[in-house]
């Protein structure tokens, strides 16, 4: 019968936590328990330490912080969250700990008998973890980096589909901010835990296409990973690439065990740079049809054209998924839950939760922005209850205000931004569907730039699919209002617009 710490059996039977183990790391005891159905800091794979009541008599404090510190760093879990449970008085050893991370949570013998006797022992698990860390560092939203597992919200459907459909390629497109890297990462989690590689073997590979320019660049980002592994091919590159390149998809199929996902981030620079006549891709082509490779890959621009272009190399591989923004239900879950949990309530849900949508136009790193903002205020001003008013402190904040402009920059060309610019300027937050391409020729003509009409149906198109404009009934709107009313408050939208009509003179783009 395993023996658990007495606070991690609390967390077993009352809270329903599902935990593994233990196996022994260093000195100690670890299991690992899944917190993700909290959706907060505290994930799927939380390591849970047991100092026993041997420990504690038998070592000096400063040697069990010791063995705890390289246990951790052998481990790579100095800034990871994890549970401390300590058979004894844990005062000294949290303060110790303090010096190196504020991400552990120590649970000595006082405060796993608070567990016992809690009616919600979770709230005492969260208690403890306010006592060094913000509400934004325990809460799963993330402004700078890309998320998985509990802190991961939405698109279940599409990772439903990818790990259920094992030998299909797909291709994700979605504007910039989107949460397409997010998304691959998310995916090759959950693909490794419904699937999981044997010791030693790879199979699945996240490469950032962002550095890739060659032939060479592609084959040594695909096998980095795989050749790794100490079943390596690698040295027959240089004596015959031909028999190489022939070999070496069927090779890694073999020796890792079953088909090799490669997860291929900013699809869309590869793309710019990849030709047809690379042996690779052939390669490639070959080893996805025999099922020993298959792509997926996330994009924007060039891979919408990739799903168009039957010239374009993987085009007819790859399935092309759209990412849509989230729904109302699975914003009400990446809000609600995690604010509850944190003790922060929302004043009329519905409305809260309407209004966000409306305001971000459901896009994930919008979302993602509005809540952290929103939770800072409520710790700043010690605010426990949140309402549609507590948004406007999101249209103050400096940081948002410039991932507004940012995001917009990087999901748009010069003549779309030219014409957003003179829209605002014309003072027009919206257009008849119908009438939108005379109109915009107009109001561009008047401002001295010249565009043809299929450049201008071309960018009012490109602006709905980057999430500039929405269509209505019978009229497209700026999908995020907020963002046009910063732009006319805070720029000089008559400067953006006559450098982008210089640039694009300069760049003789112009009809």
């Amino acid at each position: 019968m395993i023996e658990f710490p007495a606070g991690l059996h609390v967390l077993i039977t009352r809270e329903q936590i599902p935990v593994t183990g233990p196996m022994r790391v260093g000195r100690f005891n670890v299991f690992t328990a899944d917190f993700s159905a909290w959706r907060l800091f505290l994930g799927k794979d939380t390591p849970c330490i047991w100092i026993t009541a041997d420990h504690v008599q038998s070592l000096e404090n400063d040697e069990l912080i010791d063995y705890l510190h390289k246990t951790c760093l052998q481990e790579g879990w100095l800034n990871t969250p994890l549970l401390i449970f300590i058979d004894g008085r844990g005062h000294q050893i949290e303060n110790q700990l303090k010096n190196w991370t504020n991400k552990f949570i120590i649970l000595d013998e006082i405060a796993q008998a608070d567990l016992a006797k809690a009616d919600f022992p979770r709230q005492v698990i969260l208690q403890k973890a306010m006592r060094s860390r913000t509400l934004v560092e325990l809460s799963p939203y993330e402004i700078n980096k890309p998320v998985t597992g509990s802190a991961f919200f939405g698109r279940q459907e599409h990772i439903e589909d990818v790990v259920r459909n094992p030998y299909t390629s797909y291709l994700f497109v979605g504007i910039h901010r989107m949460g397409k890297t997010s998304l691959l990462k998310e995916m090759k989690r959950r693909l490794d835990a419904a699937d999981p590689p044997k010791r030693g073997r790879i199979r699945r590979v996240y490469i950032d296409c962002t550095v890739i320019t060659t032939e060479e660049d592609l084959l040594k980002m695909l096998m980095s990973q795989l050749e790794q592994s100490g079943f390596t091919l690698f040295g027959k590159l240089n004596t015959n690439p031909d028999e190489y390149l022939e070999e070496i998809f069927k090779h890694y199929y073999e020796v890792h065990g079953g088909t090799i996902t490669f997860l291929l981030d900013e699809f869309d620079r590869l793309l710019t740079h990849i030709r047809q006549d690379w042996k690779l891709v052939k390669q490639m082509t070959k080893a996805i049809a025999n099922q020993q490779i298959r792509l997926i890959a996330a994009g924007y621009r060039n891979a919408i054209e990739a799903t168009i272009n039957e010239k374009t190399p993987f085009s007819s591989l790859l399935t092309p998924v759209w990412l849509k923004p989230l729904n109302q239900s699975a914003i009400e879950q990446l809000v609600l839950i995690p604010f509850n949990q944190l003790g922060v309530s929302i004043e009329e849900p519905h409305a809260f939760i309407q209004k966000l949508q409306e305001e971000t136009a459901g896009l994930p790193n919008y979302i993602q922005h509005y809540c952290h903002i929103l939770l800072e205020y409520a710790e700043i001003v010690d605010k426990s209850r949140l309402s549609v008013e507590d948004m406007q402190m999101v249209h103050q904040d400096d940081r948002f205000r410039g991932f507004l402009l940012n995001s917009f920059m990087s999901n748009t060309d010069l003549i779309e931004q030219a014409i957003v610019y003179a829209l605002i300027i014309e003072e027009m937050d919206q257009i008849d569907r119908l009438e939108m391409p005379t109109l915009v020729d107009r109001i561009l003509t008047d401002r001295k730039l010249s565009l043809s009409k299929e450049q201008i149906d071309m960018a009012c198109q490109n602006l709905r699919l980057a999430g500039v404009f929405t269509p209505e009934e019978t009229h497209y709107k700026f999908a995020i209002d907020q963002f046009r009313k910063m732009l006319k408050a805070e720029r000089d939208v008559e400067f953006l617009f006559e450098r982008a009509r210089e640039a694009l003179q300069t760049e003789k783009i112009l009809a």
